[in-house]
């Protein structure tokens, strides 16, 4: 059960005054309704009428007024009061609005500001609909008016304002913002007195006039629901008088109510808040005698008021708190006296003798020897002192001092002085710089001084400040704080050690602030130096972070990276520092974490002048690079290589040591900075690859012995220049070049976008297992950036070439003609027949005429080739019309080799020749 469960609510123990809402004053941009809402509220004297002031908007939501009952005949109450009736009066249901609007008498758009103050008065009413809340204009105007009746405009535009807004001439007023704004504003407040005052008495007399519905037979309760709220408007009306006086009608018709197990508690916790108040009343009057006459009949009528045996507990906490203060003055002296090797003082009504024995016991048992340290683990109760320990901050940087607060606040009805407060941490050296000690005399411990480091004042909060310097070796670790300990008494008597575990706490905190959570209600304004103890949250650990670098982190490169050159990564690192920054360390590379893939295709060194291998890492840590002066600036140029394309993340650490002074206390702290870098890595360029004829067609499988074209095409796929400094075919050993293999793109520099091609014309030899592909070699491009440094190595990139199939083939032809003809010149033409098998061949030649030529020479023949050997046949072309023009075919027959076809030879002779025409002269 909440400790505060038994404690009177805030709106029963303050003072009653009436409510008044001001709308319409702009009190955070506009300086005047600032000026205005400060002299209503700023520096309130005694003598100013009791009116609590709030601003809130024009169309503020208001409590709904809920329909007023004609009958309480079948009405049955759930209660005798309800729990936010005190509140919803005190602080949202106002005596008066006051609509404040800015309009002079001579405004020359009078009618357009009438309406709209009209609107303004018409919104507040409707918001307050079905409630008598009165409503009142006050006019602010720059001038000052003139007396009544002498301003003929004045008047009349005042009666037509109050016409408008359906106002009676003593709800509207003027407020002058001159220099006796004051003044002005204590007259408002005296008629604004006045509007409340006659609002408190319509619900009073509204209340009374509910009393004639009711019977005492089924509406007891209802009885002393509405004698409490006659009383309490009659405080708000400051008819303290009427309010004692019907205060006490009400404490007596709550003790006629019918008691039984369910209402018991409530008619007690009822009679409990009349009860105060009536004694407060009393006080007030100045007739103290009958707030105690009043306090002995509310116990004597209430203590037998038990219950079930169940409940019992129940009751003996609530009779507890009426008197409880008296008790704990009583025990506290008591306890504390044990503290100081003394007898605690005897209970009332003791007989004299049994005193005297019991304080010769007492003296014997304080002078025997033996621990007088009592350790008490306070966190699983509720003890008399709460504590809260609270870091400022969830992370302190080791150049900054650590910072945190201590909060104790006593629930004793004394003050009581401790000895001393200490704090422990996870790390014992912080622990001997957050001690406070207090030395006094035993006489002092109940002793309120507002000099004592460690002296607490029931209900008020008590703040300590510690701050320490963190460890070096303490980065990257949390602090916590293990134990808070207060010492009550000396080592010299008796010593009680209040031990809090963590950051303080007790087994009611929890249960505090969710209430404080969950609840509405408003919070007293406190001073500057006091906080609410419910919002107070523990927070018993931080985290030490290191100094924040003073120096600048620059990456300078080209993306993106080629795949296998060496990519240069230039780090530029200045110092900002105001002392020298001293053991500089990079670590530079592939950032670790990424997959592990890219982890073994990546590698980086500081030499760029040869290429890394596999056996470089992927990361270098801690390369020194020594000591950086302030203003320094130190450049690294840093090299990688990516074997494969994809995005990578790169990291550069750049740590070093710096002196720093804390607290004049002078640590070593280690600073680093970090920048992290993605970079894609692409192919540098296309290679496409292509086996063709002599005739430029293209091959799917070439022929034994037969010379065919090899075509390389480089398209450039860098956004950056490349140059090409040389290309290198490496033929397999299945493979033979016809003539001297050169490169055609040596020191050719590609442009985005720009390709280069070769040609090489080859030959493959007879082989075993042709179809199922020969290896033709490798095709390897030496190249580097364009703008890259001379001693930037050159990158080969090395393209394995495809296979291609190999067939033999019985009989090859080949031609021998010019290169073009000439209108009705001779043309000669030589075909070579080549044998390729072990045979004999018996071939069959025709040619077949064409539209284009004439041409000598035999049309049909049939000869016979020997293994290995060639004929020649020779024919001359004459040409008879000039352009493309198609050859006389040649069709040949092999009669051992029926499938062999013509389609086959056409691959390796031309069809078509360009024929120029002829010139003369």
């Amino acid at each position: 059960m909440s400790p505060t469960q038994w404690d009177f609510p805030v709106e029963l123990c303050c003072r009653p005054m009436a409510f008044v809402t001001l709308t319409g004053l702009d009190v955070v941009y506009n300086a005047v309704h600032r000026a205005v809402w400060d002299a209503f509220c700023a520096n309130r004297r005694a003598d100013r009428v009791p009116i609590s002031f709030k601003v809130l908007p024009g169309d503020h939501e208001y409590p709904k007024c809920r329909t007023k009952r004609t009958s309480y005949e079948w009405y049955i109450p759930k209660g005798i009061l309800k729990t936010g009736w005190m509140n919803k009066h005190l602080n949202l249901v106002p005596a008066l609005v006051v609509v404040f609007y800015e309009l002079d008498w001579d405004e020359q758009q009078w009618k357009e500001k009438q309406s709209e103050c009209a609107t303004r008065v018409e919104i507040v009413r409707q918001s307050l609909q079905g409630r008598n809340t009165k409503v009142a204009v006050v006019l602010i105007q720059k001038k000052t008016p003139l007396p009544p009746g002498e301003d003929v405009i004045a008047s009349e535009r005042a009666a037509a304002l109050c016409n408008a807004c359906d106002l009676s001439g003593k709800s509207l007023f003027v407020l002058p913002h001159t220099d006796h704004l004051v003044g002005y504003i204590i007259r408002l407040e005296n008629a604004f007195y006045e509007h409340a005052q006659t609002y408190y008495y319509t619900e009073i007399r509204r209340v009374k006039s509910h009393k004639e519905f009711l019977n005492k037979t089924t509406h007891q309760l209802l009885f002393v629901r509405h004698q409490f709220k006659i009383a309490f408007f009659s405080e708000l009306k400051q008819d303290t008088q009427n309010a004692l006086k019907n205060y006490r009608t009400a404490y007596n018709l709550v003790h006629e109510l019918r008691a039984h197990e369910t209402n018991m508690l409530e008619i007690k916790t009822m009679a409990g808040f009349i009860n105060y108040k009536i004694c407060r009343l009393c006080f007030q009057h100045n007739t103290p005698l009958d707030a105690i006459a009043q306090f002995r009949k509310h116990i004597d009528l209430c203590k037998k008021k038990i219950g079930s045996a169940e409940l019992a507990f129940e009751h003996a906490a609530w009779m507890s708190k009426q008197y409880v203060f008296d008790q704990k003055s009583r025990i506290e002296k008591n306890l504390i006296k044990v503290l100081m090797n003394e007898s605690p003082d005897p209970e009332p009504d003791c007989d004299a003798s049994a005193v005297k024995a019991s304080q010769k016991l007492w003296t014997d048992r304080v002078s025997l020897a033996g621990s007088n340290i009592f350790t008490i683990e306070v966190q699983d109760f509720v003890p008399f002192v709460q504590c809260k320990a609270k870091f400022l901050a969830p992370s302190f940087h080791v150049d900054v001092p650590v910072e945190f607060d201590v909060y104790l606040k006593a629930d004793c009805p004394h003050p009581i002085r401790f000895s001393k407060l200490c704090v422990g941490f996870n790390n014992q050296e912080y622990n001997q710089y957050c001690v406070v000690e207090e030395a006094y005399q035993k006489s002092d411990v109940l002793e309120y001084s507002s000099q004592g480091p460690v002296c607490l004042v029931p209900g008020k909060t008590r703040k300590f400040t510690f701050k320490f310097v963190a460890k070096s070796e303490d980065v990257g670790k949390k602090i916590e704080i293990t134990s808070v300990d207060l010492i009550l008494g000396t080592e010299t008597g008796r010593c009680v050690i209040l031990n809090w575990r963590g950051g303080g706490g007790d087994a009611a905190s929890s249960q505090e602030a969710l209430q404080a959570a969950r609840s509405f209600k408003r919070k007293p304004k406190l001073p500057d130096n006091e906080v609410h103890w419910d919002s107070l949250t523990i927070q018993a650990n931080t985290m030490i972070i290191s100094r924040v670098p003073n120096i600048s982190v620059q990456l300078q490169h080209e993306p993106p990276a080629l795949t296998n050159e060496m990519y240069c990564l230039i780090v530029t690192v200045q110092s900002h520092e105001k002392t020298v920054a001293k053991d500089v360390k990079l670590t530079a590379g592939l950032k670790p974490g990424q997959d592990a893939n890219l982890t073994q295709k990546t590698h980086v060194t500081l030499n760029g002048t040869e290429i890394c291998d596999d056996s470089y890492p992927a990361l270098l840590p801690d390369i020194p690079v020594g000591d950086l002066q302030p203003g320094e600036k130190l450049e690294k140029a840093v090299y990688i290589r990516c074997g494969t394309v994809g995005t990578r993340m790169f990291l550069v650490y750049v740590s070093y040591l710096i002196s720093a002074t804390v607290e004049e206390k002078e640590i070593i702290c280690k600073c680093h900075r970090d920048e992290t870098v993605t970079i894609e890595t692409v192919f540098p360029f296309d290679v496409a690859v292509k086996f063709v004829s002599s005739k430029f067609e293209h091959l799917d499988r070439v022929f034994a012995d037969i010379p065919f074209l090899l075509m390389t095409d480089i398209l450039s796929a860098s956004p950056w220049a490349l140059t090409i400094i040389t290309s290198q075919l490496q033929l397999s050993a299945s493979m033979v070049p016809v003539d001297q293999l050169e490169s055609y793109v040596e020191n050719v520099v590609l442009q985005t976008g720009e390709s280069a091609s070769e040609c090489f014309c080859l030959r493959c030899p007879p082989v075993t297992n042709g179809q199922s592909g020969v290896a033709t070699g490798r095709y390897v491009i030496s190249w580097k950036r364009s703008s890259a440094v001379e001693s930037v190595p050159v990158i080969c990139t090395v393209i394995t070439l495809p296979h291609v199939i190999v067939e033999s083939i019985p009989l090859h032809v080949n031609a021998d003609l010019p290169s073009f003809g000439r209108v009705r010149e001779s043309l000669p033409v030589r075909y070579h027949l080549q044998n390729k098998t072990s045979l004999v061949q018996d071939v069959e030649i025709s040619v077949e005429p064409s539209d284009a030529f004439m041409f000598s020479g035999l049309k049909q023949m049939r000869l016979r080739i020997l293994p290995g050997t060639q004929q020649e046949m020779l024919y001359n072309f004459y040409p008879l019309m000039a352009g493309y023009q198609q050859l006389p075919s040649l069709n040949i027959i092999l009669l051992r080799i029926p499938n062999f076809t013509n389609q086959l030879l056409r691959r390796f002779i031309p069809t078509h020749i360009f024929v120029k025409v002829r010139t003369f002269g």
